[in-house]
């Protein structure tokens, strides 16, 4: 194969977006300027100690296949990074010890590191064969530079990786409260209008409750602000350990909370039940190092939820509505029964 026809064929395939499409025909066309039975890219776990073949193409007698996996420490890529010994065309003479050469009967061997985009070894860019084949300095010219091409498509895909976990990561960190670790205002209104799609196609059931814990502004001025802060958290973590996995928590505002849970059926049992479970999670005894704080004044407003003819806002301010009048019957009953 001419210059011109590599350099040709090597373009197009730096036209692939990502390692798949990219590694085999650079091993197309590796595997034709040295002549080997097989050339493979591979990638080395250095915590497991373990090398495994990711991308091979094999041409002649000897058969390497992808996914194979061998100990890091018997391989032929070891030895050469270690030596510096790039390439021989004598393997039993370069590395008698070496029990994988023997049983794979290596006769010629070339290999280059792939290093990542910080620096590391990512894996070897290796050829073999059982057949002696000459491997000058130009053949190790090409193997070095397409290490380096498919390095720089490793960087390029890790880098990528690393912005999307960021990106997501910021997402996340966007929706949630700094304080409880629930959701917060902007994490709850995105749940709640993915429940407001699911009910356009299907219909399903869901209780939503406004919690409002009374009295926390005295609770704040009687043991300061850090006291109240750890209050809100023990609230928060008490709601994550009674309720179901699956129920949505979240903080919006300082003293104010909202959980939604998808039940089976609305029924005056369920609702009831959901009514009686939050109002015990959020009016208990929560110790603090200062001490221990008893609770009674939380009130809860539940709404059923069965499809989407009422808005996400309508939704709130219903359940809101129903969380005062809770409040006001709550207060009412305090002043008759002192």
């Amino acid at each position: 194969m001419d210059e011109k026809a590599i350099v040709k064929r090597i373009s197009e395939a730096l036209l692939a977006p990502n390692l798949e499409g990219l590694v085999p025909p650079l091993l197309d066309v590796l595997a034709e300027i040295t002549g080997l039975d097989s050339v493979y890219l591979t990638r080395i776990d250095f915590a497991e100690l373990q090398q495994t073949i990711i991308f091979s193409k094999n041409t002649g007698a000897l058969n390497i296949p992808e996914n194979l996996a061998v100990p890091w420490k018997d391989t032929l890529c070891k030895r050469a990074l270690e030596s510096e010994t790039f390439a021989t065309d004598d393997v039993p003479k370069c590395w008698p010890e070496s029990d994988a050469a023997r049983e794979l009967q290596l006769q010629s061997y070339v290999s280059q590191p792939v290093y990542d985009g910080a620096g590391d070894v990512f894996g070897t860019l290796c050829g073999a064969s059982r057949s002696r084949v000459l491997l000058n300095e130009e053949t190790t010219q090409w193997l070095v530079m397409f290490s380096r091409i498919i390095g720089k498509e490793i960087s390029r895909e890790n880098l990528i990786a690393e912005l999307k976990a960021e990106k997501a990561k910021l997402h996340k960190d966007a929706e949630i409260d700094p304080l409880t670790g629930v959701l917060n205002r902007r994490g709850l209104m995105s749940r709640l209008a993915q429940i407001a799609l699911k009910l356009a196609a299907k219909k399903q059931h869901y209780l939503l409750a406004y919690i409002d814990l009374d009295d926390f502004k005295q609770l704040n001025d009687q043991y300061g602000h850090d006291i109240g802060d750890r209050f809100l958290l023990a609230i928060a973590d008490t709601l994550r350990h009674e309720l179901d996995d699956n129920d949505i928590i979240a903080r919006i505002g300082g003293d104010e909370f909202v959980v939604v849970r998808e039940v089976e059926a609305l029924t005056e049992d369920s609702e009831a039940d959901f009514q009686r479970q939050l109002t015990a999670a959020i009016n208990s005894d929560v110790k603090t190092p200062a001490d221990t704080i008893v609770y009674r004044s939380g009130s809860v407003g539940i709404v059923a939820i069965s499809d989407n003819s009422a808005s996400i806002e309508e939704w709130l301010a219903v359940a809101d509505a129903r969380m005062y009048q809770q409040k006001r019957a709550r207060k009412s009953a305090q002043t008759t029964n002192p």
